[in-house]
C-alpha cells in the first residue's frame, strides 16, 4: 500500500476569525491509491476538532503560501474537511484525475 504523501506537509495557521482553523497542504504521491489519501488526512489531522487538508499530485501547482491561484485550486487532487463543532466530515477527489464511483465524492468543477 503506497503512502499518499510526498515530502513534508505544510500547515497554514488560521489567524483572526479563522484562528484554530489551520489548513494542511501536502504533495500527494500520484502513484498512491486514492483511498490512501483519506488515511493520510486522518493521520495528519490527528485530534484537531477542525482540520482542512488539501493535496496536490503535481508539485509544480502546490501553493507555496496562504494565497492560491485559480489554477492551483483547479489542480487540487484531494481535499478533506472535518469540523467537529458542526458535525461535518467530508473527503473529496478531483474526479478528472481520480475517478470515483460516487459523484458525491467529486470536487465541484
Amino acid at each position: 500500500d503506497a503512502k499518499a504523501e510526498v515530502g513534508e506537509p505544510r500547515v497554514v495557521a488560521g489567524t483572526g476569525e479563522t484562528a484554530g482553523r489551520d489548513t494542511i497542504q501536502i504533495q500527494l504521491d500520484r502513484r498512491a491509491a486514492p483511498e490512501s489519501f483519506v488515511t493520510t488526512a486522518l493521520r495528519l489531522c490527528g485530534e484537531r476538532p477542525y482540520c482542512k487538508l488539501m493535496g496536490w499530485s503535481n508539485p509544480m501547482l502546490k501553493p507555496d503560501g496562504d494565497a492560491m491561484t485559480d489554477m492551483q485550486r483547479a489542480a487540487m487532487s484531494f481535499s478533506y474537511l472535518r469540523d467537529d463543532k458542526a458535525g461535518f466530515e467530508k473527503a473529496l477527489w478531483n474526479c478528472a484525475e481520480y475517478p470515483r464511483d460516487d459523484a458525491r465524492q467529486c470536487m465541484k468543477r
